[in-house]
């Protein structure tokens, strides 16, 4: 179940990308013909050619959009995502083995946590070094509140706003519960915590670039 659900996700982005490479095909291609038109007939005015530019670069990203939309809706398993973390599938097999912990923006198992609305951003537990509740206030009203993890080599985020204090304290304890090496709390020690972790890590696996 688990890797079905990524692969159908990486299907899902490559159907916005179909739509967003042929929007922009027809754009630029239609565009890059006007202005082509404009620059050789008899009424051209200066900055058609930065106009005439502009179209064909967009024709060109609709071009790169829609083939890139293609192969990822071919060959899912052949995505770009795939580059960057070459052991999805099996990350997602291990998360949906074993959920802990499941609602509409966070999924954890005993071994993974990952985005409930991006599935294809996950990392190991192990992973994670410090979390904390992050908010942000415009006029004194609220607009953020989100649980922030910061892992060995990245971040994360999971929205808060609309669930009850009680929700986010028993998430926080089960987050304590279930990553080995956390520490929670927006603290300069465990900032620096952190920063020896990943200073750690680097050193580890310096070989490995």
């Amino acid at each position: 179940m688990g890797r079905e659900n990524v692969l159908a996700a990486i299907k899902k982005r490559a159907k916005i990308k179909l739509i967003v490479g042929i929007l922009f095909t027809i754009l630029g291609a239609f565009g890059t013909l006007v202005m082509i038109l404009a620059i050789t007939g008899d009424n051209y005015e200066s900055g058609m050619a930065t106009g005439l530019i502009f179209m064909v670069t967009l024709l060109i990203a609709g071009i790169i959009t829609l083939v890139l939309g293609i192969k990822d809706k071919v060959n899912p398993a052949g995505a770009s995502v795939f580059k960057k973390n070459q052991k999805l599938l099996e990350m997602a097999d291990e998360l949906y083995a074993n959920i802990l912990y499941q609602d509409k923006d966070i999924i954890f198992s005993d071994k993974i946590v990952a985005n409930a609305t991006d599935i294809l951003s996950m990392t190991y537990t192990n992973e994670v070094i410090v979390g904390y509740i992050r908010e942000q206030r415009t006029n004194g009203i609220l607009t953020l509140k989100c649980l922030h993890l910061d892992t060995i080599n990245g971040q994360m985020e999971f929205n808060l706003m609309k669930k009850k204090q009680e929700e986010i304290d028993y998430l926080a304890r089960t987050v304590c519960s279930i990553c080995p090496f956390i520490r929670f709390g927006f603290t300069t020690e465990n900032s620096a915590y952190l920063e020896h972790m990943r200073n750690m890590y680097d050193e580890a696996h310096k070989n490995d670039r």
